[in-house]
């Protein structure tokens, strides 16, 4: 109605670590690109521990999903 173009604008889905396994990730990653998401978030703060723990969390994503990005 504004005059802009849908397909300018992405869609994100935010993954919560704690919510999950990352036996999980690969699949949820999959299911929401089908769904036409165009980004992907991982939240891991929340998770809790120290910086060191919230990095190997993050690294453990990357691993578990690394062939899914473009």
């Amino acid at each position: 109605a504004a005059g802009r173009d849908p397909e300018a604008f992405g869609t994100e889905v935010r993954i919560i670590a704690q919510l999950t396994t990352p036996d999980d990730w690969p699949g949820l990653i999959d299911r929401v690109r089908g769904y036409g998401a165009t980004h992907v978030g991982f939240a891991n703060r929340i998770a809790g521990g120290t910086v060191a723990e919230q990095l190997e969390i993050l690294q453990t994503f990357v691993s578990a999903t690394g062939d899914r990005w473009d």
